[in-house]
Order: C-alpha cells, then structure tokens, then sequence
C-alpha cells in the first residue's frame, strides 16, 4: 500500500469523531488486560511496570535533552531504574539515576549494583532524602520522574520539593496520572489533581503534550518541561505545528485539535506541496530555456 493509498483510506475506516473514544477504550483494555500487557513488558529480559509507548517517549526525553541526574521517586524492583540506566550507557552520558524507595528489597543485585545506579532507601517527602537529593543536584543537568505513592497529597509534597531542581530545558515526569480518574477510582485524588493544583500555582513548567502523540500513555498532562529563557523551543527534530491527541479533563490544551481540523491540514498540506512542486518544474523549465 503507497503512502497515498493509506492516507486515503483511514479517514474512510475510522471516523475521526471517535478517536478520543477508541484512545480511551483501548487504554482501558490495555489495564483490564494488564497480567498480559503490564506486567510482561520487559527490557534486555527485566520486567518494566510501564506501557511501551511510554518508554519510548522517556526515552527520546532523555535523548534529546541529555541530563547527567535523573531522580527517581519509586523503584519497585528497579525495572525502570534499569532501562533508564542503560539507555545512559547507550547513549554514552556521563550520569547517573538515583532511585528513591521505602522499600528496596524487592531490587536485585543486577540492578542495584550497575554503575550508574544509585538508590536511597526512605520516603521521597523525608526531609533528610530531600536535602540529599537536592545537594547531588547542585551543578547537575537534573531530570526528575515522580513515580512513587500517587495520592495526591504525597504527589503534592514531592511536587514542591522536588521540581525546583529540574534544570532549565529538563523534564519533570508525573507518572500515571491516569490513577483516580479513569483506573483506581476508589483511591480517591491522585497524580493528576496534585499536578493541578500545583501548576494552578505558577510555575516555570509547560505541559508538554507532544510526548502523548502516540496516543497510549498513563501520564496524560504529565510530561513537563521547565522553560528555558535561553532556548524557547523544545529541544529535539522537528514537531507538527498541530497534531491529535485526546482532551483532559477540564480542556484548554492549545497544541491539539480536532479531527475535522486535522483533516483540513492534511488536504492544506497536499496543496502546498503541489504548489512546491509546480515551483520546482518551472524552475527547472527556466534552467533548460536559458540553456543550463
């Protein structure tokens, strides 16, 4: 099938007006089936807690923006820690991820003993782990991922102590903000509704909902970048001026549309690149006329 042929065709398959439903039902199969799909995603033969897409997407942050510390909040048994580990070894940055745990029994030696592992057992919200992290912070290109007790008002805590460590350009990743809205709704306010309420205060954060273009993710709203005053723009190859992904509760994104509006893109687009082409033909009839 020819590029042509395919953009032909899906508008035709799928109606654009129940994409945000499929997203949606498709995420909620993706965790009722969660013994075959959460729980059996694995790295270089460690299991990872984590949808693929979105480990796909920690990885082109990290790729792009370089950070020599990334803070972990919640290990586990240290799958995540693993892979970002290694994806600094691959991409031969000279750092390091520090994971922070009240319980690190569950991480295996593999794990806890490579080289740019470091672990901190104790509650990210302890005043003693804070002041650690934050002093191994000092001169550091810092990432942070929140991915430990997802009540909002530990997520709360972390929030305020934690982000003003993010460097200017870095991310600060607020894991599975999914929980107390559309799975464990019987937890009560979770990631997403601290991440409100602590962005509602001002913050040098944007939401950066780009890295929710592959359309299956649990931290919906929870990718942000810390504005750099030197360098406006995201750092990485080319984005869509406007691209789809579903609304959040609540609204307001500006980088989304809908689909109706993304289809008269698509059909902008094809125009434009005609009128470049006829340009390039004339072009071309010009050098020939004149004899070059």
């Amino acid at each position: 099938m020819t590029t042509e042929q395919s953009r032909g065709t899906v508008p035709g398959t799928i109606d654009p007006q129940q994409w945000p439903e499929i997203v949606a039902e498709f995420a909620d199969l993706y965790h009722e089936l969660r013994d075959q799909t959460l729980g059996r995603t694995r790295w270089l033969g460690v299991t990872i807690v984590k949808a693929p897409t979105d480990l796909v997407i920690l990885q082109e942050i990290i790729a792009e923006t370089r950070p020599d510390l990334i803070i972990e909040t919640g290990v586990l048994a240290g799958g995540s820690t693993h892979y970002i580990a290694t994806l600094l070894d691959l991409l031969r940055i000279n750092g390091q991820v520090v994971g922070v745990d009240v319980d690190l029994s569950p991480v295996s030696p593999h794990i806890a003993e490579h080289p740019k592992v470091d672990l901190i057992e104790g509650s990210s919200t302890d005043p003693r782990v804070i002041d650690e992290l934050r002093g191994r912070a000092q001169g550091r290109r810092v990432m942070v991922d929140l991915d430990s007790d997802h009540s909002a008002e530990h997520v709360g805590r972390e929030l305020r102590a934690l982000a003003p460590s993010v460097s200017p350009g870095c991310y600060l990743v607020v894991e599975d903000t999914w929980m107390g809205r559309s799975v464990r709704l019987e937890q009560g306010a979770g990631p997403a509704d601290a991440l409100a309420d602590w962005l509602a205060e001002g913050q040098p954060f944007e939401v950066d909902r780009w890295r929710e273009r592959l359309l299956l993710t649990h931290n919906a709203g929870g990718y942000l970048r810390r504005v750099d005053p030197e360098k406006p723009g995201p750092s990485g190859p080319p984005r869509l001026d406007r691209f789809f992904v579903p609304p959040r509760n609540g609204g307001g994104e500006r980088e989304t549309v809908t689909p109706d509006q993304l289809e008269r893109d698509r059909h902008q687009g094809e125009y434009e690149e005609l009128r470049a082409y006829a340009r390039r033909l004339e072009s071309e009839l010009e050098r020939l006329r004149s004899g070059g």
